[in-house]
């Protein structure tokens, strides 16, 4: 395919492996009420749990860690986050390819990976023959905005491999997921 590579950042390591420890289990606290679901209305994610969590209700120890993994991540200063997406995949869980729908946050999406490792499929929508695989070891921080958020599809394959080699196989997998507010939207509680 002849699109550029997607402008995508990641950053490995962005939380010890204690921080880690304590943000699974406060977000297994929240989805312990949740059953796994075998797939999302759009049909887009398979063998899951999420919810969404305002943001002044996490731990503070939580919140200091968002605030540092929005600073990280380049968001903006100041900019209003929507509430905590919290996305759980079980060890045979996958996310389809697809382009996130624009009036669901604004210019961001940040994604922690928690537990687990997974590899990110990312594909041009103009230009399916323009794939490239992002690993996404285990707490490293994912950064999707512009165009590598709005004209390439992204997906998270059940047998994951990255650049043709395969990997061990991936675990049940968190991701904690930071957006900021779409713009023109009223806003809501955070």
């Amino acid at each position: 395919g002849g699109a550029a590579r997607p402008p995508v950042e990641l950053h490995a390591d962005v939380i010890t492996p204690a921080e880690e420890d304590a943000l699974a289990a406060e977000a297994d606290r929240y989805l312990r009420a949740r059953r796994y679901e075998a797939g999302h209305f759009d049909g887009v994610i398979r063998h899951y749990r999420e919810l969404q969590r305002p943001l002044r209700s996490w731990s503070s120890a939580s919140r200091s860690l968002f605030d540092r993994v929005a600073s990280l991540a380049a968001l903006p200063s100041g900019a209003e986050l929507l509430p905590v997406h919290v996305l759980d995949l079980e060890a045979h869980g996958e996310i389809s390819r697809h382009v996130d729908h624009v009036e669901y946050s604004g210019e961001s999406i940040v994604g922690l990976s928690l537990l687990s490792h997974a590899v990110m499929l990312l594909q041009h929508e103009a230009d399916p023959a323009a794939a490239f695989d992002l690993l996404l070891p285990r707490r490293s921080l994912y950064v999707l905005r512009g165009e590598a958020r709005y004209r390439w599809a992204h997906s998270l394959p059940l047998q994951p491999s990255f650049e043709g080699q395969s990997l061990p196989p991936k675990s049940r997998r968190i991701s904690v997921v930071l957006r900021d507010r779409p713009p023109n939207e009223v806003p809501r509680e955070v």
